[in-house]
């Protein structure tokens, strides 16, 4: 299917260099600050070039992008998977990347928005060409190159949009409206809950790199990571774990239920115990639990799916969350491609019931989602681990704007003026930059 792969696969190196060679040269095509593994070691990467596999949208087959090469091939993203799992790898260091849109995960349940606001590809395959990596605080990095020249990324932006302010995709009345539509479609039994969403765009007033790194400074967020495509920048400074997977062992760490931070500390301890007591949102977390719950049971062990963890409270730069913890093991003969097929998209961006969530979110929406709500996959084939997040408080930066979407769970107990509250908490580092 690929051919390229296995002549990559032999010709790609790792070898220590010194510390002081992480951060030569300019701004990369992939960084990834730190994301802690099953073992307990930070991971952090910074890619130079590498090869790009993607999916156009409207589009049936597959495009691989090499240095300044591309070829078309037949096939689906899950057959290529398969088709590189299969192949025979030297390293416990090779990594690969995976980027999927929530517009892949609507697609593939038969939902398409008419307006595509970003224009993007549906999902990204990232296989490192050179760049660095480090685990923990370690003084020397390792050095991995294929040999060959991948595809580097473009220059960081030369055009800066002019402006100043950020827009909406629709205004506050407007969301507030539907956010009472979504009460009555509760209501009337169309669904249990529905994330609901709102886009910010702003000019961007300097490189994106520059832009996530001031970002990540401020959050500190633990799912962060920055990519830069021949089409957008992906900024994500996201707090959620989608899943982590780790031989057959499985665990999945949904976020619902959110109230935002007092830099008063005696407030702050106040809006923990609100938050804590809200049976609103303890009942928003509780909806998606159980449905990420039966969406593991799907390729799980009869009886190995359980809440480890339920409303646990955990405290961000901006904001306050409940999150809930679901593990599970795999039944034999699956894997990590098996898991994406049947919990992709998460249940936390989406609603319960799932597709009747989507469909809804799709007439409700101004437009589509693309990469914003998806996920982001990094992923150990040797080690057989990956772990991933949900592609919350992620920017995309694309023609000279930024584009941050941010919104919440809508429950029939929901008040619309606190959700739009709510999602400018959300939306506080993008808007406040």
């Amino acid at each position: 299917m690929i051919d390229w792969v296995e002549p990559y696969l032999e010709k790609l190196t790792f070898r220590a260099e010194k510390e002081g060679a992480f951060t030569s040269g300019g701004a990369p095509c992939f960084y990834l600050p730190g994301w802690q593994l099953p073992d307990g070691q930070k991971v952090e990467i910074y890619i130079e070039q590498f090869f790009a596999v993607l999916s156009p949208a409207g589009r049936e087959q597959i495009l691989v992008k090499r240095a300044e090469q591309s070829e078309e091939i037949d096939g689906d993203l899950f057959r290529l998977l398969k088709s590189i799992e299969a192949r025979r790898v030297q390293s416990e260091h090779f990594f690969y990347l995976l980027l999927l849109s929530y517009d892949f995960g609507a697609a593939r349940n038969g939902i398409q928005h008419e307006i595509d606001f970003y224009s993007l590809p549906e999902w990204y395959l990232i296989l490192p060409a050179r760049g660095y990596l480090r685990y923990g605080d370690a003084n020397q990095v390792l050095r991995f190159d294929a040999g060959s020249a991948g595809l580097a990324c473009r220059p960081p932006l030369q055009t800066l949009a002019q402006g100043n302010g950020a827009a909406q995709s629709e205004p506050q009345t407007g969301y507030l409206k539907k956010i009472q539509r979504i009460r009555d479609l509760i209501a009337s039994g169309e669904f249990y809950q529905l994330n609901f969403t709102l886009r910010f765009s702003k000019p961007a007033d300097r490189p994106g790199f520059e832009i996530f790194k001031e970002w990540y400074k401020k959050t500190g967020a633990p799912r962060s990571f920055y990519l830069a495509l021949s089409e957008a920048e992906i900024l994500s400074i996201s707090p959620e774990r989608f899943w982590l997977q780790k031989g057959q062992t499985v665990l999945t760490e949904p976020i619902k239920g959110t109230i935002k931070r007092s830099a008063d500390a005696g407030e702050d301890v106040r809006l923990k115990q609100l938050l804590l007591k809200s049976k609103k949102d303890r009942a928003e977390l509780d909806m998606i639990t159980d449905l990420l719950r039966n969406d593991l049971a799907k390729v799980c062990r009869t009886g190995s799916v359980l809440v480890k963890k339920r409303h646990d409270l955990r405290t961000f730069s901006h904001v306050h969350h409940l999150v809930s913890e679901v593990g599970g093991r795999l039944l034999p003969g699956k894997n990590f491609v098996d898991l994406i097929d049947a919990t992709f998209p998460g249940g936390s961006i989406s609603g319960c019931p799932k597709i009747a969530a989507m469909q809804y979110i799709n007439r409700l929406e101004a437009h589509n989602r693309s990469f914003y709500t998806g996920s982001f996959f990094l992923r150990f084939p040797l080690r057989n681990v990956t772990d991933s997040s949900i592609l919350i408080r992620t920017a995309i930066l694309k023609d000279g704007y930024v584009h941050y979407q941010a919104g919440g769970g809508i429950v029939i107990d929901s008040e619309p003026q606190k959700e739009y509250e709510e999602c400018l908490a959300k939306a506080a580092p993008f808007l406040k930059d």
